[in-house]
């Protein structure tokens, strides 16, 4: 991949300009070129970009629908926990009323109650 070879051209002429031997002048061009090919062999394209965010938004996908799908749960989870918290405060509310009442014979049912509760 030699995409721009000037910079090399460019330095054997000046190192033959200031008098360099011609077979160090041509030995620092190449070292120059191959060096440039390196490292434009390192650069990222265009596509490798396309590629990367490609990959990026599926990632992003997947991401998207576990968290739909945890948060699906979760609803579901808090739905049955406030059902429990409505029952619990159902059974406190008649184990007050009941226990604020004094009459002995609703002591066996407030103490049902509470055995439930615990």
């Amino acid at each position: 991949m030699m995409s721009s070879m000037r910079t090399p051209i460019a330095l054997y002429r000046a190192l033959q300009a200031a008098k360099v031997p011609d077979d160090l002048a041509k030995e620092a061009a190449d070292a120059t070129a191959e060096d440039m090919n390196a490292l434009i062999a390192q650069l990222v394209t265009k596509q490798d970009l396309a590629v990367t965010n490609a990959r990026i938004d599926a990632l992003a996908k997947t991401v998207e629908v576990q968290f739909d799908s945890m948060n699906k749960v979760i609803e579901s989870m808090n739905k049955v926990i406030e059902s429990k918290f409505k029952v619990v405060n159902i059974y406190l509310l008649v184990v007050g009323v009941l226990a604020g009442s004094s009459s002995p014979i609703f002591a066996s049912l407030v103490h049902a109650i509470g055995t439930l509760l615990h």
